[in-house]
């Protein structure tokens, strides 16, 4: 008897892991700086690469910190610095194999930053909280039929349509800022893009987006000032124009500030920013899964594995607005000419309950300001935030994962001695990934003593009541018959059913 198989190549979501690591180390300050007083720091990390060790799973990865600094003359600088990281976790709830074709969807989120500079370097450390979903990608035999046999199927067509990565580019966008602002030396500036629309042209199309630029500078009388400007950019690209209803993410991967004050003008600035577009586009697909199969002719049992398909993909993006007052410590110096603010949120809990994503966090932010004696200072606070969105797309029996990642921009809309009112903007990116547990036939038992009921005598009128969610495949194996010979379309739950079939040998 040869089996025959079909190669599912459909992604298999083996488990999700939830760990943590915590990052810690000396930072050597720049140009043989002894000491400074760390006025921000922000904190990102990116996961490079995941491995698989018996039922182990590794994770390498880089944290990245920007610092903003005033050294001990009172003068502003920032600093930029790397430190890599590998982290073991332990697997439960899923099974692993030496065998398989991982692909992992992971965020990698920073909180409880630390911060002290001493004797030229910055200690630092750090929890990174890391969220995985590990799936595997190599195909899996399902039984489709014998060869010279009639092997009859029960399969369940189930939507696998995802949205998936069509195309990548990389873009330089340069923008001029329409005001005047005194830049003698950027401090520190730092970007985020945001597509509004795009409008197909021939051979490709024009995107339309936002650039956020936020900048710390030290102007013509070395005062530090900042600013945050929100700049409209128009791009022409060269996109496939098969590509339509496409969805667009933005990441700045660069962003340089250059004053452009003439001799006898005040100065202007100029943004540059290197921004990396990916365009995603939704895939039709669907499976047919066998999770049950027979034979007429021979006594066989179908072998099965218990499978989480993946069905869904998508990385649905959300804005929330929001308006807050942060106030000072006891101990911190009273607010005399206000700087700026750099916030960083942080998402600490995603959920999805079938119908919604229930998102939840804090919005870190450090307001830098100078004191009534004109020293540098700053003070932090932090906002929880809570939002349920509603899930792109409902399916029953799907069950949902989500990874969420966060991003605010911040603008302060007026202050007190000890407190500032801030708009918070904050922009929510979530991959959302549904799987659907299926129980698939991978192989056949031709030895099984798994028999039906021995309906081998005389065919003869059958009457038989279904029994609840009793298919007709069901009552074809049953009475060792074909499926279109019981009447498939006419069963119905507790119903009396006539049909020829074969009646029992005793």
């Amino acid at each position: 008897m040869e089996i025959l198989y079909d190669d599912i190549i459909k992604e298999r979501v083996i488990l999700r892991n939830d760990t943590q690591t915590l990052v810690e180390g000396d930072i050597p300050l720049p140009d043989d700086r002894r000491n400074a007083n760390i006025l921000s720091t922000r904190a990102s990390a990116a996961i490079g690469n995941v491995m698989l060790l018996e039922n182990k799973v590794v994770y390498e990865g880089t944290v990245t910190f920007d610092f903003i600094c005033a050294d001990m003359n009172g003068e502003a600088f920032s600093f930029k610095s790397e430190a890599d990281f590998k982290h073991t976790a332990l697997c439960e709830g899923g099974k692993l194999l030496p065998d398989m074709s991982v692909k992992a969807e992971s965020e990698a989120i920073v909180s409880d930053v630390n911060v002290f500079a001493r004797d030229g370097f910055v200690s630092v450390s750090a929890n990174v909280f890391i969220s995985s979903i590990l799936m595997d990608k190599k195909p899996l035999k399902m039984v489709c039929g014998i060869d010279g046999e009639e092997l009859f199927l029960s399969k369940n067509k189930l939507d696998t349509s995802l949205v998936e990565l069509a195309d990548e580019q990389t873009v330089k966008l340069q923008e001029m800022i329409n005001r005047e602002i005194d830049i003698n030396t950027v401090v520190f500036s730092d970007g985020r893009a945001f597509i509004r629309g795009i409008q197909p042209q021939i051979g490709g199309a024009v995107i339309e987006g936002t650039l956020r630029v936020e900048c710390m500078y030290l102007d013509s009388e070395n005062k530090l000032c900042a600013f945050s400007e929100s700049i409209p950019f128009s791009e022409e690209m060269e996109l496939d124009e098969t590509l339509t209803n496409i969805d667009i993410r933005a990441d700045v991967l660069s962003i340089n500030v250059k004053s452009m004050g003439g001799e006898y003008t005040k100065s202007t600035a100029k943004v540059e920013a290197i921004v990396n577009m990916k365009f995603y586009k939704e895939t039709k697909s669907e499976l047919d899964a066998v999770n049950d199969c027979y034979s007429i002719s021979s006594n066989v049992a179908p072998v099965t594995s218990d499978e989480s398909i993946r069905v869904f993909y998508a990385i649905p993006e959300y804005r929330i607005s929001m308006r807050e007052t942060l106030t000072m410590g006891e101990e911190d110096s009273g607010i005399y000419s206000l700087i700026g603010i750099i916030s960083t949120p942080t998402v600490q809990e995603s959920i999805a309950d079938g119908t919604h994503i229930s998102i939840s966090g804090i919005i870190h932010s450090d307001v830098i300001y100078l004191d009534e004696g004109g020293k540098l200072c700053s003070f932090s606070d932090d906002v929880p935030f809570s939002h349920e969105i509603n899930l792109p797309q409902q399916q029953e029996s799907v069950v949902y994962d989500v990874l969420a990642s966060a991003y605010a921009t911040s603008d302060i809309s007026g202050n007190g001695m000890r407190s500032v009112d801030v708009s918070y903007t904050l922009y929510i990116t979530s991959k959302v990934i549904g799987s659907i547990g299926e129980s698939v036939v991978i192989g056949i038992d031709e030895d099984s003593t798994n028999k039906n009921d021995d309906f081998s005598g005389n065919k003869g009128i059958v009457i038989y009541f279904t029994g609840d969610n009793e298919t007709g495949f069901d009552i074809a194996k049953r009475f060792n018959m074909r499926v279109e010979d019981a009447n498939p379309e006419k069963i119905r739950n507790g119903k009396l059913v006539m049909f020829m079939g074969k009646t029992p040998s005793d």
